[in-house]
């Protein structure tokens, strides 16, 4: 149980990135004052959270209402994946010089 409660809250921890996200708030918020900043720091996890536990309790029962298959979700995400990995390496051949 420990075992899958420390992978969840690795998945977790590398898809939310707090470290990349950081600088994005604080730039975001860089006009507002310290209270203000932290209510909307608080107001932002507490809907994050908010929505992760629903999907986390309800997900499974919501695609199977609307009829997704887990091996569905995982080739739609392969797909995804592929997709931003084609777009990486075009984006860096077309800064190299050789697609101009």
């Amino acid at each position: 149980m420990l075992q899958l409660a420390l992978d969840a809250f690795a998945a977790f921890f590398v898809t939310v990135a707090p470290l990349n996200a950081a600088p994005l708030f604080a730039a975001l918020t860089a006009g507002l004052d310290p209270a203000q900043r932290r209510l909307m720091a608080i107001k932002g996890n507490v809907i994050a959270a908010a929505v992760i536990l629903v999907f986390g309790i309800l997900g499974d029962d919501l695609l199977r209402v609307l009829g997704i298959t887990l091996p569905a979700v995982r080739v739609g995400g392969g797909i995804l994946l592929m997709a931003l990995a084609a777009e990486f390496v075009l984006v860096g051949l077309r800064g190299s010089g050789i697609f101009r």
